[in-house]
This record gives structure tokens, C-alpha cells and sequence, in this order.
């Protein structure tokens, strides 16, 4: 038997012998002294209700902040709202057109020799004015940015007193007086230029026209003498002409006028009296004017020329004995307002209800209250001035849906008659007498895009 062979016959007796050891002499003592200590609940270890893996785990240190790459977005951020500002505190404010269909924008009027303006949907009212002096006719100008108004000089004990045209914003901020010294007696009455940068007044005993600088920069200029200009007297679209009346021997003559050459058009020649009411359409083709048929001298009836002076057309109106004044246009040229009155069968005149006639078809419908209804169903003090036969100055609204109608003899309430079916209410405001506007009181605001 070789060594070899003799080591691997002890082999697995050596193995054991390493594997088991000696035994140590303090073993007992420990087993006695476990056998004696209880176990440790499981609740008690912290692990079995937080997240220890959480409250354990290595902790994180947050990156180094770029400050230089934050500012230069900040500064991009900053840029774009200085640009943006930019942008729409310079873009253009869009305006209506002077003539046409416009949307509605405020009422202006005037209220204890104060101008106001009004939402005739919600019925608030801002003060414009607040002035010792009386403040009168407050017309807007057709782009909708100012008021035009006539205002008393004070301590003028005249009759009537001298007067000056301011223009104002319409919330009563940056007034202007545009006359260079007050006009005696005032102006008849204030209609704008189209591009809304002149005033138009015509001379109280119908003499003078004068063209005002809106903003007050340059002389009053005489555009005419012996003459008058009607109610919005601009001829659309671009307001080269003007409607202008002129008075001799009892007769008048309505005529357009060239500001440029000084070309005058005969409309309609010597008719009865010394003046008539008179507009164009909108699109400028044509004039409806009031006046007394040469079969009716003691009437009155409604014509329609075209703008060369061809083409006179009598409309019909109400039947019997009339009178039929104060026509108007619709913004879209397919209507026409008008006051009338009739003769009773006692003699005496009484007012109709509001007319429109229709260009379409010829038809004429009433529409709206009297004013001695408005006044019965909102009483006021000054209801007893007013006489039976009280007529309505009125305006179309820039919609052309309604009619925006004052008292003409007394203070009173102005109503909004609804032209579509008829329907009237009242605002709240009561309107004084004195200076109240017959055209452009109400604001003309651009269409939705």
C-alpha cells in the first residue's frame, strides 16, 4: 500500500474533525441565557410601518441651478410682451363707415344742461359734462370717437346767448373748444364731415354755413352765404357735396353743392316756403325731401329725386288731408320714417303714430306710441306744456332696426320703437328740450369682421 493510497483511507475522519471543531467551553452559558430572553414582536421594528427603504436610501443632492440660461429666457419671455404690446397698443382701432348699416354704440343726450351718453340696452348712463354753463346737442362724429356739442357762454344775458362748439370723447375726457370766439345766438345746428375731422353749422337765420377744424387747429372758414344745410348734408360716399337750401320771396330751392368747384345742382326749385326737410340716401343716388304739391298747396307730401335733379317721384302716404314731414332714411336705403299729422273731422290736426314707407313695394306702416301716450303711461312735471298734437324728433339707430324718437315740445322720455314689430320702450333718462340732437345721437360702431 502506497502513502497515497493511506491518506485518501482517512480522509472523510480528517474532514469531520475540521468540520465539527472543538466544542468552545462557554456554550452552555449562552443557550441558558437565550432560552431565558423572550423574542422581539415583529410591529416593533420601525420597517414594518415606514418606508425604510425611503428614510435609508442614499440622499440626493439637487443640481446646480442655471442661472444664466434662466435669464436669458426670462429676457426672451419679457421681449415677446413688450412686442405683443407693441403690436396691439399700435394696430388701428377698426371704425364704421360714415354712411351704411353700422352696429349700435351709445345713445348721447342732454340731461339737466349736462351731455350724457347712455347703453340703450342696459340703460347705464355716464355723465360726459359737468359744467355751470348749459350744454346742448350732443351729436357723434360717424366714426364714433367724439361728441360735438354747443355750450353757452356764461354770464352771456343774450337772447339767445352766444355760444361755442366743443368737441369731447365720449367719456368726457380731452374737450376742445374749436371756436375761436363764441358765435351770437349759437348755431343752428352741428353735422360732421364723413372722415369726422370738420364741423358743418349753419348760421341761425339760415345766412352762413361755416366748416370748423374738429380739433381746432385752423380758422372757422365760410363755406356759403345765403344758404342752409340740411340734416346730415354730406353727400355719401365721400362727401364732395352738399344739400343745401336756399330761401327768397317765400320760396326755396333745395340744392347739391360742389365744394371743390362750386358746381350747383337744382334738385327741386321754388317750392312753397322757406324751407323744407331734406336727406340723401345712403349710397348718395338720390334726395327725399318734404313739400307742398302744386295740386295740395295747403299739404304736405313726401318726393324722392335722384341726384342730378331727374326723376321726382311723389310717394304715397296717408290718405286724406296730411301733412307728412321729417323724412329719413334706413342705414340700408330700403325704408323711409316720417312724422304726419291729419286733419280731424272737427278741424283740428292730430298727430299719427311714426310712418314707414317701404321702397320695395309702396306700402306705409305705423309704427310705435303717440308721444301723449309715453307721457300718460311716464309722467312728468313738464307734461303740461306739451299740446295734443306733440310730435317725435327721431334718428334711425346705425342697425336700422330702430328708431330712436325724443319729445319736441317738453321734457320727456326718449323711447326706442322697434320698426320690425312695432314694439316701444321707454329710457330711463329724461331728456331736455333744449338742444336735444336730430341726427347722429347715436353712436355708430364697426360691423363684426
Amino acid at each position: 500500500m502506497t502513502a497515497d493510497q493511506r491518506f485518501e483511507r482517512h480522509l472523510p475522519a480528517i474532514l469531520e474533525d475540521l468540520y465539527l471543531g472543538p466544542t468552545p467551553t462557554y456554550r452552555d452559558e449562552v443557550m441558558a441565557t437565550a432560552v431565558r430572553m423572550h423574542q422581539r414582536p415583529s410591529w416593533t421594528f420601525p420597517g414594518r410601518w415606514l418606508p425604510m427603504a425611503d428614510i435609508a436610501s442614499r440622499p440626493a443632492f439637487a443640481p446646480r441651478v442655471p442661472w444664466r440660461t434662466v435669464g436669458v429666457a426670462l429676457l426672451i419671455v419679457a421681449l415677446l410682451i413688450a412686442t405683443m404690446a407693441i403690436y396691439f397698443g399700435t394696430r388701428p382701432t377698426r371704425l364704421p363707415a360714415p354712411f351704411g348699416v353700422a352696429r349700435n354704440g351709445l345713445v348721447a343726450y342732454t340731461a339737466q344742461g349736462d351731455i350724457y351718453v347712455a347703453n340703450a340696452d342696459s340703460g347705464r348712463m355716464t355723465r360726459v359734462t359737468n359744467t355751470p354753463q348749459l350744454d346742448a346737442e350732443p351729436v357723434f362724429a360717424p366714426n364714433g370717437t367724439h361728441i360735438a356739442y354747443r355750450r353757452q357762454v356764461a354770464g352771456d344775458q343774450s337772447l339767445p346767448p352766444a355760444e361755442d362748439i366743443v368737441v369731447i370723447k365720449p367719456d368726457g375726457s380731452d374737450p376742445v373748444v374749436v371756436t375761436a370766439s363764441p358765435i351770437p345766438g349759437g348755431p343752428k345746428r352741428l353735422e360732421w364731415s364723413p372722415d369726422s375731422n370738420s364741423i358743418l353749422a349753419t348760421e341761425q337765420n339760415d345766412t352762413a354755413v361755416w366748416l370748423f377744424d374738429a380739433s381746432g387747429r385752423t380758422p372757422m372758414r365760410t363755406i356759403l352765404t345765403g344758404s342752409f344745410a340740411y340734416v346730415r348734408p354730406f353727400r355719401p360716399p365721400d362727401g364732395a357735396e352738399l344739400l343745401i337750401g336756399r330761401a327768397s320771396d317765400g320760396k326755396h330751392s333745395i340744392i347739391s353743392y360742389d365744394l371743390a368747384t362750386g358746381h350747383e345742382t337744382i334738385l327741386a326749385a321754388d317750392l312753397p316756403g322757406d324751407d323744407s326737410a331734406a336727406r340723401w340716401s345712403p349710397d348718395g343716388s338720390r334726395v327725399v325731401y318734404n313739400a307742398a304739391p302744386a295740386d295740395e298747396p295747403d299739404l304736405s307730401r313726401l318726393f324722392v329725386v335722384g341726384a342730378d335733379g331727374s326723376e321726382t317721384q311723389r310717394l304715397s302716404t296717408e290718405a286724406g288731408i296730411s301733412v307728412d314731414v321729417d323724412p329719413a332714411w334706413s342705414p340700408d336705403g330700403t325704408r323711409i320714417a316720417f312724422t304726419h299729422w291729419q286733419r280731424q273731422e272737427t278741424g283740428d290736426w292730430d298727430v299719427l303714430p311714426m310712418g314707414i314707407y317701404s321702397m320695395a313695394d309702396g306700402t306705409v306702416r305705423s309704427v310705435g306710441p303717440l308721444p301723449r301716450e309715453v307721457r300718460a303711461r311716464y309722467p312728468e312735471a313738464n307734461d303740461v306744456v306739451a299740446t295734443r298734437g306733440e310730435g317725435f324728433f327721431f334718428d334711425w339707430s346705425p342697425d336700422g332696426r330702430s328708431l330712436l324718437a325724443y319729445p319736441s315740445e317738453a321734457k320727456g322720455h326718449a323711447i326706442l320703437i322697434d320698426t320690425v314689430d312695432g314694439t316701444w320702450r321707454a329710457l330711463d333718462p329724461v331728456i331736455d328740450t333744449v338742444g336735444w340732437p336730430q341726427s347722429q345721437g347715436w353712436q355708430r360702431m364697426a360691423l363684426e369682421p
